[in-house]
């Protein structure tokens, strides 16, 4: 992981021997000065690998595609919408998007342990991506490596993904696919009262589950999960040239471009696009 040539801009000004470096110019080192002054938290401002090692999935596509997770903000929403597009889906969102392309989940446990869940998983016929451990949960399943050491956006899906939740590692599945732009629904990275996923009724045993400090959707994590996406990894895909869209009404996430779904899905432009994607179908 620390072969290749990485280019970068540093937060503020760094000096190693002879070599200075002012924050705002890019730079480029090679994989060892990388990790070394990744080494120093607040150093490193953006970066891009530009020879990762690819794999079969990696580049593939191109154009626009959806993701769609799981979050309230999607409770009522009409799916269909979505018919002629590429979508990537997040764990159950499947189960109203039967038709997307691809699934990504950095949950697999939650498949394998519960039934109802893992049955519905099967029906799946498209490929799966899952993080290293995953495989048994689908014939279609591609696992990728959990890059312990490398920097919070991964240029190619054959190095590693990086996601503390299925949707933020989506959308770097989604960028190293090839998509631009990337859409994005339903990841709304905030405590959501007493309703965590869409397809959820909210209830008072929910909300009492979800207030408990060991619950996965305790307001520390989320928050700390909505700082990782939104801070860090926003301008990671801006510094790439990757137009990356927040369509979500109800998410906290701030630092994406944001855009009204309405917008990009009734356009006459996108409405003629998605019927020749149609037609492709």
């Amino acid at each position: 992981m620390k072969r290749g040539v990485y280019r970068v801009t540093f937060a503020r000004k760094m000096q190693r021997g002879d070599a200075k470096f002012e924050p705002g110019q890019v730079y480029e080192m090679s994989g060892a000065d990388f990790f070394h002054w990744w080494g120093f938290p607040g150093s490193i401002d953006c970066y891009r690998k530009l020879d990762p090692e690819l794999g079969p999935y990696d580049r593939v596509e191109s154009g626009p595609c959806v993701i769609v997770g799981c979050g309230p903000s999607l409770k009522g929403f009409n799916f269909e919408l979505l018919r002629g597009w590429d979508v990537l889906v997040c764990n159950r969102a499947h189960e109203w998007v039967p038709w997307a392309k691809y699934l990504v989940t950095m949950d697999y446990g939650a498949f394998l342990e519960n039934p109802e869940m893992g049955r519905s998983l099967r029906t799946f016929k498209r490929v799966i991506f899952t993080k290293a451990g995953g495989a048994a949960i689908h014939p279609k399943a591609v696992e990728f490596p959990w890059p312990s050491k490398t920097p919070i956006v991964s240029d190619s899906i054959e190095e590693g993904i990086h996601g503390r939740h299925s949707g933020m590692a989506a959308v770097n599945v989604a960028y190293c696919l090839g998509y631009d732009p990337i859409y994005f629904l339903g990841i709304d990275c905030k405590v959501p009262g007493s309703q965590p996923h869409f397809y959820q009724e909210e209830t008072e045993e929910l909300r009492q589950h979800i207030l408990r400090p060991v619950d996965g959707y305790d307001a520390e994590r989320m928050e700390m999960w909505r700082r990782q996406f939104d801070a860090q990894q926003a301008r990671q895909y801006r510094f790439r040239g990757v137009r990356v869209v927040n369509l979500g009404p109800g998410s906290a996430l701030q630092e994406f471009s944001r855009e009204d779904w309405r917008r990009v899905f009734f356009t006459t432009e996108c409405a003629e696009d998605t019927e020749r994607r149609r037609g492709r179908q």
